[in-house]
């Protein structure tokens, strides 16, 4: 691990971003602010008594839950960027079309304060039960959060990750997800040059499938060579990477609804 965590990407990050966590898995939107910095104070001394680098500029808050009084805590710990489920992002848009086999409430009408993005796909050939957006919900935003007692705003980057994609990766990885069939779905609202899509495939990563040896051998083996036979169309990058080439408009703000994946 550490042999590989200081060989560096050609813009000069790591090749394999071992980004922030809680030291004990806690659910963070169920916390508090301090809490929150000595979760992840903990967790840079953990990273920095067994690994070389730096520590990451982004977090996976633990189980994906992220409500927006996080934000605070997150940038005084150095943080510039979060993931986040990206069907929380969608369920605050006008006319998202829910459905009750997502598994999930009805969403809040409090919520829904982003504009209808247009681009809602029903996406074929994995579990998908209902429509995602093919391009806004698979781009990075700012999401913003106003202390209710001083005004104060604080912007964060937030990186959606990709629910249903995500879901069937941790099934084994390519092969599983099949990338080539799911992922040229959303190739044709790749519209933006300055932000192109991006898809983050989120899950454990230690249990069902992609805990398996294949994973990460051959089924990644398989995944290379696909990416270098259809270099033109697909590139495997790293998020920061992705956000130092492709930085969104710090005028984008989206509203995050609290939730976990």
């Amino acid at each position: 691990w550490n042999g590989i965590k200081t060989r560096n990407t050609a813009s000069g990050n790591p090749r394999i971003d071992m980004v922030a966590f809680g030291e004990f898995h806690p659910l963070m939107p169920l916390t508090q602010y301090r809490d929150i910095r000595d979760q992840i104070q903990m967790h840079k001394q953990t990273f920095t008594a067994n690994f070389n680098g730096t520590y990451s500029r982004g977090i996976f808050p633990p189980e994906n839950a992220f409500a927006l009084h996080m934000i605070p805590a997150l940038l005084d710990e150095g943080l510039e960027w979060v993931l986040v489920d990206n069907v929380h992002m969608e369920r605050c848009c006008e006319n998202y079309p829910y459905n009750t086999a997502g598994g999930l409430y009805e969403p809040n009408r409090a919520d829904v304060r982003n504009p209808d993005p247009g681009d809602w796909k029903q996406l074929n050939n994995l579990w998908a039960p209902t429509q995602v957006s093919a391009a806004w919900a698979h781009r990075p935003h700012y999401a913003e959060y106003i202390d209710p007692e001083t005004g104060e705003s604080r912007k964060m980057i937030v990186v959606p990750a990709s629910r249903y994609l995500g879901n069937e990766d941790g099934r084994g990885g390519f092969g599983a997800l099949l990338y080539e069939d799911v992922m040229s779905q959303l190739e044709s609202h790749k519209t933006d040059p300055e932000h192109p899509v991006l898809v983050v495939l989120h899950h454990d990563g230690d249990n069902y499938g992609g805990g398996t040896d294949s994973y990460y051998g051959s089924n990644f083996e398989n995944f290379v060579n696909w990416l270098q036979s259809n270099s033109q169309r697909f590139v495997c990058t790293t998020i920061q990477d992705y956000l130092d080439k492709f930085p969104p408009d710090p005028g984008d703000i989206v509203h995050v609804e609290p939730g976990s994946w």
